[in-house]
């Protein structure tokens, strides 16, 4: 009983929420966000309340809605509240307004505030279990904030956490942020935690306490959530993972949130959110469309201006990932569409949201689904704004081919259906306006458009009936001509909206009317009324009921009012095609029934308005004109009778009795003078224009809408090919009838229809301009000419079509009424169609009318009030020469008179203005002057001034007036005039003509030229100067030194391609005639030559440095490049080089190169010449002649002249490396032809310059242009020039030839046959300068020349080697006392080594002997000959490498050498040298040699250091390693080390190695060597050794082995140091062999042995000597590792060894660290060897309890860490001697020192690892 009353105590409290413990209240007390336990369990009520209320102060600050719980969570009275003690009631109120503050504290966490506020809820209120889910809801949203929802973490318990959240629970452990794809798959996972989620957040909402932050939350992690639960479904096909939702959980979990979001529309941002959620489902689940609609409905129905956008995409993405291309939206859907052009929604058209949405997304199906929904119900539930709507997206909205055609065609059949429809309802009618506006708008100007193709495909497919659409619409749909254009306007004003049938239409049309005609303006009331009952007759098909209006009954047969009004009807363009056929028919039925009734009416005037039906542009219309006027034509042929009447008077024209009555007389356009001024025809006149019009029988007509024009023109014109039968007098008839309707005809259509008929019958004389004159005046009389643009548009004319034909109505006759037009104030295409008129006629036009029409158009160029161009008219028409003379004349008096008032001549005073005119007028006055000459100019220019060459002389006097005014402003004026002058120049340089001398002036050009600024006019000056130079030479000549300076100080050093051109041309047009003038002045040629060339030479440093080369190129090919190259190269040099010039830098370089290109561009033949003029210019510079070129080409001082030749020569040194000239010499052979013959004058012309003398620069310079000619020569050639220069005792060039053939064989690469064997007889020559005797020093380049000569000639070269070696050997060569003379001598010698080999053997005996002491002198410090230490050794290594047999009586004494080197020679260089020799002999030398010479010499080696040390091992283990790969020298191995005998070489060589530590520590006191570089040096020792070692046998080493024991071992008793060092190098040897071959070398530790007894056993040894220790320690270690074959478990060995390797744990009293280091091991190692034998183990185990109970603290310390890890090495087997041993261990655990109890209890744990866990332990106690 009293068990179960604690565990239901124990369950109230583990839940209750209050208690009495103070411990748990404190801990509670103490849970806080802001302050550690610590501190918050210090605070009281009323601290946390301070903090908390300021907080909260500060958020209602910041948010007015906090104020509602100021009287409640954060009243003074809430700091009495006990929520656990409260009422149901006002607990649950408590808690619902502490949710409702979380909710709205939310957005606000990141503020410091809201934590302090929140602070009084979590200590006052304890939220964080009492409204847990509320705050965890709270913090959410900042989920992964670093510090914020880890705090917050902090203060839940897992307790208290909601079943929701229990995926928190990781989180609470350790606080931290929370990944947002953990809350992520929480919520899509867990649908309780979803709806919570969606709960609260909607709740916030709806109460208004939402915010950015939760609602952004939301929405991501709904979205994401959601997306995974149907990623779920997906990747779920087979059914078989569980707990995986369906879609209709999906739908049941998220619809009713979308329901809910958008019906509250309270939150944009939350609507936003499930906009997104919406498209999510809809991509990922498959929703019917049921749903999908009432998706969209809820999204429309309910969205906001905030939302309404996000919606609207949502709605579209909807639309385009399911909808088809053919559904329509509901009508539901629609109006909320078109409802977000209200205010509410910020009045923005719908079609302008679709247009700015598509830039990002496809909306291309929800607008053909949003078309399609209007037009299916245009006109009942959608009016004009919906159809505007579908419009505006067809021609803008982004949509497929086939969309925008399925939509067209609905258009289509909407707009049949609403032409259909009762002409009643208002809407209907807005309606009906906008289809057919659309539609024609679609077929006429935007038919190129993307609607208007697909309209076309609409109507050619579809076989749309046209002319019934065109009536139900009252409009034109089909396109017009090009004519017609302007806005499409209504074609018929809207009936009234009672009237629906043609009955009701009949009783608003008056009985009768005082109106005569419908064609006079104020007819168009009537009009209309008739033209409402004719539409709706033609479109029920019942246009007879027209004809018996009652309007029309009464009326006699002239009256013309019901057939104007067909008239009109079929005129004008803008009424349908069947209106207008329709009237067609009704008048022919009308001319029918009156020819019926015998009544004689003569319908003339209605004739051209039939004109204007048969030029129709569609075909049905003119097939009705072609019938109508075959009616007509039947209709007159009734009427003709022999006698046609009298006469009409002139006013009013009446038929006598039996005559035909005009129709329409006096009334055709309406009473007054329209009617009256209409002129008549006789009948016959009638009859034969009908005949001649009906001649074909018009088929033509219904084919062509010109035809009737053509026809008309061919009838009645007097032009060329009209072949009419028609008297003139009845053409002129014709045309003055046809003339008098378009005049006055009030309507513009007809007018304008029936002009541009006529307007093609050409009439000779005044008769076109005199009649239809009056109707450009007429078109002309508006006051404001933009009455007449809106006129044109009303009507749907295009006006600049009417413009072009009226202004055709003037002729040639009177073209001053187009210039009158040019003058007025009309639009700019009536300005243009002027100017086109008189273009056109302009050749009939007689010449003296076109120079006044051509001043005209010039004045109003030049009239700036004008706002029309002339000169753009004049451009376009030939003008005479007269007219242009005319021109220039008044423009150089204006100029002139101008000009004078400004400036006047040099010799008179200025003017005062005694005029009165001020400085104003007078530069207006020059400026208008100078326009009116630029303008005429230009006219010339554009005209073709070549056409106009009597005008030159005009041209020039222009010029030489602006001279006079120093062009100031006048630079494009100038330009042109120069453009004009080089035109008719250039044409008469071409095509010859008329004599210009007495016109060509060229001191205006060249004043032109000096006094212009603008380069322009100075380049078109210097080209016309140009082109003058070959018309009229002689007149030029003169002036051409003036512009070459000029040009020289200007035009030169401009940069860009046309001053280039320029240049060029003007070298090339005036230099030939200047050059045959020199030629004909012979004693001033030199000096004009110079001049000339240091004209151009002078300006090179400011001439563009990319066009020099070519610049000089050209000048120097038109002055002729034989006779002025040289000059000018020689020039350049004189100028810009300095006399150091041999390698010129920056500007020099640049200069020197631009000279060898010059030359480069000519001929081989010019540049040999050159080279030949060049040098006899340089001796003339030497020489000082007075008479020559270079005095006037050179401006040098007399004491200077050597310094300028050797400039010059250093140039031409440069100059002639080109290559052009290069590759010639190359080929130069010893023919005879002519460029061979100058190759050999040019040789010759340079031993001139050599004849100055070695000391001299000439010589050096001339000597470089020497080798420069020779470098290329063929060898053969080149050796036979040479031989002549090196063997002639009197020449002074006989060391630059030598090191000229020398360089020459350097540089070459390959030769052939012909040259190896002039090279290899030229050889013995050579050798003959090695001479101990050598005067000329010419024994070094000779030496040279042989090694050069050995790199070509290796084969051929090998009978005559010895001798030539012999001769480098001898006393002129290596046997010089001269450093450079031996170091060439050893170079040649190497070369000569390493090609011929053995050929050298005769040489050995007096080469190798003499290097050697070579050698020997450079090593010895400070002398002057260490430069030939590496030279030596790189001809010892040649000759070791190539004959190695022959070098064996030399190594010692080489290697001796070499130890030398390596202690003195340091350098980096010198090292590689040396160490790389070694390498060749450890190589190629036999190995016995080479151990027998290393043993030799070791002492040396000794001496030498530790490089001659680590080189000498290097030495042999690299010899060691060659072994391996060379088989013959493997095989000389292999027997070397075959007895023991032939062992001898290599014992002898291991045992120095052993002792090398004791030689190195006996030289201790002469050799500075550190102890780290001695054990180095041995470890390198040791490492050969093995190398060595592991090519023998167990037979051979053994012995070995043995005598290397004995050697090291022999004094150790004594205790000397020799035996010291020996036996540590002895046991480091073991060590590494042990190590290396491990078993096999194990058994050879027992001849060792005794020694390593003596040595563990010596305690002067440990004392003195511990390296030793170490070493024979270190290798017994890895002796017992290595233990196979139980060598050590042998009672000898073990005897031997155990006992003393136990004793030596004593040593720990003295060096416990070595002890541990080296004894540990050992022994731990000799354990695991005994293992299996018990009495060893036995035995080693008492001797460390034995050391366990030592006097001394440390050894018993270390007794028991070596126990341990015996223990650790054993394992169990060890535990078997644990009674002997837990005594001693018992003892040390109660040892007096503390580090040995800490040992033995380390001991105890170790034993336990295999004994069991405190098994040792329990023995122990």
């Amino acid at each position: 009983m009293a068990s179960n009353l604690a565990a239901q105590l124990s369950a109230i409290a583990a839940t209750s929420t209050n208690t009495l413990n103070t411990q748990k209240l404190k801990s509670i007390h103490s849970i806080s966000l802001l302050f550690p336990p610590s501190i918050a369990a210090a605070q009281d009520t009323d601290t946390i309340f301070s903090i908390a209320i300021e907080g909260f102060r500060e958020l209602c600050q910041l948010d007015k809605r906090f104020l509602l719980y100021e009287k409640g969570l954060f009243s003074e009275h809430s700091k009495n509240v006990d929520r656990f003690v409260l009422p149901q009631a006002s607990a649950e109120s408590l808690s619902k307004s502490i949710d409702g503050f979380l909710q709205l504290l939310c957005g606000r966490m990141l503020l410091q505030p809201a934590l302090r506020a929140l602070e009084w809820l979590v200590r006052q209120f304890r939220v964080q279990d009492q409204n847990a889910a509320s705050l965890i809801l709270c913090f959410l949203p900042y989920h992964d904030h670093p510090t914020l929802f880890k705090t917050m973490l902090s203060i839940l318990h897992q307790k208290d956490l909601p079943r929701e959240f229990v995926f928190l629970t990781p989180y609470l452990k350790k606080p931290s942020p929370v990944p947002k794809h953990v809350i992520t798959h929480a919520l899509s996972h867990h649908r309780d935690l979803l709806t919570l989620l969606c709960d609260y957040t909607t709740n916030a909402v709806s109460a208004k306490r939402d915010s950015h932050q939760l609602v952004s939350f939301f929405s991501v992690a709904i979205t994401a959530s959601v997306s995974l639960m149907c990623d779920s479904i997906s990747s779920n096909k087979s059914g078989r993972a569980k707990n995986v939702p369906t879609a209709e959980n999906i739908l049941t979990s998220t619809l009713p949130l979308l329901d809910q979001a958008f019906s509250a529309r309270s939150s944009s941002e939350l609507e936003t959110g499930c906009h997104m959620l919406t498209i999510v489902l809809v991509t990922k689940l498959s929703l019917t469309d049921t749903v999908l609609t009432a998706i969209i409905k809820s999204i429309v129905n309910h969205w906001t201006v905030g939302s309404c956008k996000t919606g609207l995409i949502c709605v579209a993405y909807i639309a385009q990932s399911r909808f088809k291309d053919d559904v329509e939206l509901p009508d539901e859907v629609i109006s909320a569409l078109l409802k977000l052009d209200a205010p509410e929604f910020g009045n923005k058209r719908l079609d302008e949201a679709f247009l700015s949405m598509q830039s990002k997304y496809r909306v291309d199906r929800l607008a053909v689904a949003l078309c399609l929904g209007i037009l299916k119900r245009l006109g009942e539930a959608y009016d004009a704004k919906g159809l505007r709507t579908v419009i505006s997206l067809l021609e803008r909205a982004n949509m497929e081919s086939h969309q925008r055609l399925l939509v067209t065609k609905k258009l289509v059949e909407a707009a049949q259906r609403v032409g259909s429809a009762a002409i009643g309802e208002e809407s209907t009618d807005g309606t009906r306006e906008l289809l057919a506006e659309a539609l024609v708008n679609w077929a006429g100007p935007a038919r190129g458009g993307r609607v208007g193709k697909v309209l076309a495909q609409v109507m050619a497919d579809d076989a749309v009936d046209v002319d019934d659409l065109e009536m139900r619409l009252q409009t034109v749909i089909r396109p017009l001509p090009a004519a017609v254009s302007g806005s499409v306007k209504k074609a018929i004003k809207q009936a009234p909206a009672r009237a629906q049938t043609l009955e009701d239409i009949i009783s608003t049309i008056p009985n009768d009317t005082d109106e005569k005609t419908i064609l006079a303006a104020k007819a168009k009331a009537l009009f209309q009324d008739l033209l409402r009952f004719f539409a709706a007759a033609v479109l029920s098909k019942r246009q007879e009921k027209f004809i018996k209006l009652p309007l029309f009954k009464g009326l006699p047969p002239s009256n013309p009012l019901q057939i104007s009004f067909l008239i009109e009807c079929w005129t004008s363009h803008k009424y349908p095609v069947a209106m207008r056929s329709s009237a067609l028919r009704v008048c022919a039925k009308i001319i029918q029934k009156q020819a019926s009734k015998s009544v004689s009416i003569d319908y003339q005037a209605a004739l051209p308005h039939i004109l204007i039906a048969l030029a129709d542009p569609n075909r049905r219309v003119r097939s009705d004109a072609v019938d109508l006027t075959q009616v007509l034509f039947e209709h007159y042929k009734g009427l003709q009778k022999p006698v046609l009447g009298d006469k009409p008077s002139k006013k009013k024209r009446k038929r006598s009795s039996g005559a035909a009555e005009y129709w329409g007389l006096d009334t055709i356009y309406g009473e007054g003078k329209d009617s009256d001024e209409v002129k008549w025809l006789e009948l016959d006149q009638v009859v034969k224009l009908m005949e001649r019009i009906t001649a074909n029988g018009l088929f033509g007509c219904i084919e062509d809408p010109e035809y009737v024009s053509n026809m008309l023109a061919a009838a009645v014109g007097t032009g060329e090919g009209t072949g009419s039968s028609l008297k003139g007098s009845l053409k002129r008839s014709i045309f003055v009838f046809l003339s008098s309707h378009v005049v006055n005809a009030p309507g513009l259509e007809i007018r304008y229809r029936l002009l541009s008929q006529i307007n093609k019958i050409n009439l000779a004389g005044d008769i076109r301009t005199k009649n239809l004159l009056p109707a450009l005046t007429n078109w002309l009389s508006v006051e404001d000419y933009n009455e007449r643009i809106k006129q044109c548009e009303t009507e749907r004319l295009g006006i600049v079509a009417i413009e072009k034909q009226v202004v055709q109505v003037v002729n040639a006759d009177e073209p001053k009424i187009l210039i009158d037009i040019l003058t007025k104030d009309v639009s700019h295409s009536l300005l243009g169609a002027a100017a086109d008129r008189i273009r056109s006629i302009w050749s009939a036009i007689e010449s003296d009318v076109q120079i006044e029409l051509a001043a005209e158009l010039l004045e109003i160029e030049l009239d700036v009030m004008q706002n029309f161009s002339g000169v753009d008219v004049l451009e376009r028409l030939r003008i005479p020469t007269a007219a242009f003379q005319q021109f220039f004349d008044k423009a150089r008096t204006q100029l002139q008179v101008s000009l004078s008032r400004v400036s006047v001549g040099p010799n008179k005073r200025r003017k005062t203005g005694t005029d009165g005119m001020g400085k104003e007028v007078k530069a207006e006055e020059l400026e208008a002057a100078r326009r009116r000459a630029t303008v005429v100019t230009d006219l010339l220019h554009t005209q073709g001034a070549e056409r106009h060459s009597s005008l030159l002389k005009s041209l020039f006097g222009i010029l030489a007036d602006l001279a006079s005014f120093h062009f100031s402003g006048m630079a494009y004026l100038n330009q042109v005039l120069l453009d004009c002058m080089s035109s008719i120049v250039t044409s008469v340089q071409r095509f010859g003509g008329s004599d210009i001398d007495d016109s060509v002036r060229p001191d205006v050009l060249v004043e032109c030229i000096r006094a212009a600024t603008a380069p322009q006019v100075q380049n078109r000056a210097i080209l016309l100067l140009a082109n003058l130079a070959d018309v009229v030479p002689e007149r030029v000549q003169h002036s051409v030194m003036p512009i070459f300076t000029f040009m020289g100080a200007n035009t030169l050093r401009r940069d860009d391609e046309y001053s280039a051109f320029v240049i060029e041309q003007t070298i090339k047009r005036i230099i030939p005639p200047l050059v045959k003038s020199l030629r004909s002045q012979e004693g001033n040629q030199v000096v004009v030559t110079a001049e000339l060339v240091n004209t151009f030479v002078a300006s090179y440093s400011h001439i563009p440095s990319h066009r020099r080369v070519r610049l000089f190129v050209t000048l120097t090919k038109t002055l002729g490049a034989e006779e002025f190259l040289f000059a000018v190269i020689a020039k350049l040099g004189e100028k810009y080089l300095s006399t150091d010039a041999e390698h010129p830098t920056g500007e020099e370089a640049v200069v020197t190169s631009a000279c060898k290109m010059i030359v480069e561009n000519f001929d081989i033949d010019v540049q040999l010449e050159t080279v030949i003029r060049y040098l006899d210019l340089v001796m003339e510079v030497l020489r000082h002649k007075k008479h020559g070129l270079s005095k006037h080409l050179f401006e040098v001082p007399k004491n200077n002249r050597c310094q300028l030749a050797e400039r010059l020569l250093n140039l031409l040194f440069i100059v002639i490396g080109n290559k052009k000239l290069q590759d010639y010499i190359a080929k130069v052979d010893d023919g005879g032809d002519t460029r061979n013959k100058k190759f050999s004058e040019a040789l010759e012309r340079v031993l001139g310059p050599l004849e100055w003398g070695p000391e001299s620069g000439v010589y050096e310079a001339a000597s470089r242009v020497l080798s420069g000619l020779l470098y290329d020569l063929h060898i053969p050639r080149f050796i036979t020039v040479v031989e002549h220069l090196i063997f002639n005792p009197e020449s002074s060039f006989r060391g630059g030839a030598l090191k000229t053939f020398r360089d020459r064989l350097t540089n070459v690469h390959r030769i052939d046959s012909a040259s190896a064997k002039a090279i290899v007889g030229f050889a013995p020559k050579i050798s003959t300068l090695i001479s101990a005797h050598d005067p000329d020093k010419l024994s070094i380049d000779a030496i040279a020349c042989i090694t050069s000569m050995i790199k070509h000639c290796q084969s051929e070269m090998a009978p005559i080697v010895a001798n030539v070696a012999d001769a480098v050997v001898g006393h002129g060569g290596l046997h010089s006392s001269e450093d450079s003379t031996q170091a060439v001598s050893l170079v040649c010698l190497t070369n000569l080594a390493a090609k011929f080999k053995v050929h050298l053997i005769p040489i050995l005996p007096k080469a190798v002997p003499r290097s050697l002491e070579l050698l020997k002198e450079s090593l010895r410090g400070g002398t002057e000959h260490e430069v030939l230490h590496d030279y030596v050794i790189a001809f010892l290594e040649e000759l070791v490498k190539n004959i190695p047999g022959f070098m064996t009586s030399w190594l010692e004494k080489i290697m001796k050498l070499m130890y030398s080197s390596a202690a003195v020679m340091e350098d980096e260089d010198q090292v590689g040298v040396r160490v790389g020799f070694l390498k060749t002999i450890s190589r190629r030398m036999q190995l016995d040699a080479i151990l027998r010479v290393y043993a030799a010499t070791w002492d040396e080696a000794i001496e030498g250091g530790e490089v001659a040390i680590e080189e000498a091992l290097t030495t042999l283990e690299e010899m060691e390693t060659s072994s391996k790969g060379d088989e013959k020298r493997s095989k000389a191995t292999k027997r070397l080390f075959r007895t023991t005998d032939s062992l001898k070489p290599l014992l002898n060589l291991v045992l120095l190695l052993l002792d090398l530590r004791r030689r190195l520590l006996d030289l201790g006191e002469t050799v500075d060597i550190e102890e780290g570089k001695i054990q180095e040096l041995e470890d390198q020792a040791l490492k050969v050794i093995l190398r060595f070692v592991y090519r023998l046998n167990h037979s051979n080493f053994k012995p070995m082995f043995l005598q290397i024991i004995e050697w090291a071992t022999e004094d150790f008793n004594k205790g000397s140091a020799t035996s010291i060092n020996r036996c540590i190098a002895l046991w480091n040897f073991l060590y590494l062999l042990g190590n290396d071959l491990e078993s096999i070398f194990t058994s050879y530790f027992g001849f060792a042995l005794d020694n390593a007894v003596d040595i563990l056993t010596n305690d002067t040894i440990f004392v003195t000597h511990l390296p030793l220790w170490k070493s024979a320690l270190k290798a017994l270690r890895v002796a017992f590792k290595s233990d196979d074959h139980d060598f050590w478990q042998s009672p000898t060995t073990f005897s031997k060894i155990a006992p003393v390797l136990t004793t030596q744990l004593a040593r720990a009293s003295t060096s416990a660290s070595v002890v541990r280091e080296y004894v540990y091991p050992a022994l731990t190692e000799l354990v695991g060897v005994t293992q299996g034998s018990e009495e060893h183990a036995k035995m080693i185990n008492g001797k460390v309890l034995e050391q366990m109970k030592a006097e001394n603290a440390m050894v018993r310390i270390a007794a028991a860490e070596a126990l341990k890890d015996i223990y650790a090495q054993a394992g169990e087997e060890w535990l078997n001697f644990l009674p002997e041993s837990v005594p001693v261990i018992a003892e040390l655990m109660e040892d007096e020192d503390e580090g040995v109890e800490t040992a033995a209890h380390l001991l105890v744990v170790g034993i336990e690892k295999h004994l069991g866990e405190g098994e040792l332990q329990a023995m122990l106690t």
